[in-house]
């Protein structure tokens, strides 16, 4: 069952179950209230008649001639104390201490109750309950009717002996009301319903709108709209869930794209390699089949060698620098305190004579700072920014490496007085196997893979960097590192 089902019949149980437990409570206090009423009542009426009858039958003197004498006596004191109080749809009944009838107001001839021991049978039940303390009362059902009986004791002198007072009274109307109270409700009860089921289905549509929203855009989502999002503004938890749904997609989404911006790159990292590959092993194998071949000068062969070799150191050169990717991304490293100008020193050293032997000068200023990584790789990066330096100057320039303190923590750049790159070629460089001048990069010996090894250093150790280039002043890159070990 949908959820726009559920909540439409929880509505309507909670409003009937509600309503109806309610009802049948006010009902039934109604009808309660009523009962009580009969009953307080009925008992009144029986003390009234009761002291009445023992003022009036105490009156005759208890030797006044027979029992049938005695019976007529009785019947007149009752029926004029009756009618005195008005007491005519009352039963009223005498009955001695034997359980015998004396009078009863259930058959009269000429006003004259003639006794009768079979004619009304004695409730005994409640004949027993009757004490002179104390009266009792009883409720029964006879032919659809209702009927509340009162029994107190009486003492009159005349009959010589204890007897008991009935009166029973027809309540069968305060049944009645209360079954019209219910006929009445029902009505109601259906008018009501009828209401709440409107209301209920107005309710459930607008309480689960959002999450049909939500469901449609989720199903949109998983279809490959990845730019769907929920538009809920409310705050409760169907809010809260739309706001969780958005976050999460945000962040689905960009994943994805990630994904397909790494597969794209690794596909181009593929094709790219396969042609780096392709075109020194098609001059290798050129070259290697005109040694094997053909009857070639000692110049010739020498040339032939020469260019094989230079092809090779070319391919070895590659395979070492997707070894060194590798090991950073699998690798590791523990980050240590250098000093900066230990670190440049060492940079230094191992740069200079190559530097030198094209004719260029290497320069260093250093200020003093501590940078927090790892040794041979930091060498290895400003290594390679210097060795691409060198690649892009001619002889008679000047390659800078400075060091100075900042804020934001230490800085390290290289400055040269190459070439220099527009600023398309300055955003592609970190780029596997691109090169900004492929015949002379291949010409030096390079591979296209050594700013990529630099960008992945310098996010290893959770530096960044900044890139400054202009076509014929030359190119500076900074490496800025942060205070704390990252």
């Amino acid at each position: 069952m949908r959820l726009y089902g559920k909540v439409f019949l929880s509505i309507l149980l909670l409003v009937s179950i509600s309503f109806g437990v309610f009802g049948a409570i006010l009902i039934q206090s109604s009808f309660q209230s009523a009962w009580n009423r009969e009953v307080g009542i009925g008992k009144n009426e029986n003390q009234m008649l009761k002291f009445t009858l023992e003022t009036a039958l105490n009156t005759i003197p208890g030797d006044a001639g027979s029992e049938y004498y005695k019976s007529n006596e009785i019947a007149n004191v009752v029926n004029s104390v009756r009618q005195g109080m008005r007491l005519q749809d009352a039963q009223i009944t005498l009955i001695n201490a034997d359980k015998e009838i004396v009078y009863t107001s259930n058959k009269q001839e000429q006003g004259i109750v003639l006794y009768d021991a079979k004619y009304q049978k004695v409730n005994e039940k409640l004949f027993d309950q009757v004490t002179s303390e104390q009266s009792g009362y009883q409720v029964y059902q006879q032919k659809n009717q209702y009927y509340l009986t009162v029994m107190s004791m009486i003492d009159t002198r005349l009959m010589e002996t204890e007897m008991r007072l009935e009166t029973t009274v027809n309540i069968t109307h305060i049944y009645k009301e209360r079954a019209q109270m219910m006929r009445t409700y029902r009505y109601v009860m259906m008018g009501v319903l009828f209401g709440v089921v409107i209301l209920a289905v107005v309710l459930s549509y607008f309480l689960t709108r959002s999450v049909r929203h939500l469901s449609k855009v989720t199903r949109q989502f998983a279809d490959g709209d990845l730019d769907s999002r929920a538009k809920v503004k409310s705050r409760d938890e169907v809010g809260m869930l739309a706001d969780d749904f958005n976050q999460m997609a945000d962040e689905l989404q960009n994943r994805v794209l990630s994904l397909e911006d790494q597969a794209k790159r690794q596909e181009e990292f593929t094709a790219a390699f396969a042609h780096e590959l392709k075109t020194p092993l098609t001059s290798i194998i050129g070259y290697a089949d005109m040694l094997r071949s053909m009857n070639l000068t000692e110049a010739e062969r020498m040339k032939a060698s020469d260019y094989i070799y230079s092809q090779g150191k070319r391919l070895e050169s590659l395979s070492y620098k997707l070894l060194e990717l590798l090991v950073l991304k699998k690798q590791k490293f523990e980050q240590v305190k250098l000093d900066a100008d230990f670190l440049v020193e060492n940079v230094y050293d191992l740069t200079e004579v190559g530097v030198r032997e094209k004719g260029i000068t290497l320069n260093k200023h250093v200020a003093q700072g501590v940078i927090y990584g790892e040794k041979d790789l930091l060498v290895s990066l400003f290594a390679n920014l210097i060795d691409n330096s060198k690649k892009a100057s001619e002889s008679g320039t000047n390659i800078w490496i400075k060091g100075e303190q900042r804020e934001d923590g230490y800085a390290i750049t290289v400055e040269d007085e190459g070439r220099g790159m527009t600023e398309e070629e300055l955003g592609r460089i970190t780029e596997a196997f691109y090169m900004v001048d492929k015949s002379h990069s291949r010409k030096e010996g390079g591979a296209g893979l050594g700013m990529t090894l630099c960008n992945q250093i310098v996010a290893l150790h959770g530096a960044s960097w900044e890139m400054e280039s202009e076509l014929g002043r030359g190119t500076g890159i900074t490496v800025i590192f942060p205070k704390e070990v990252i």
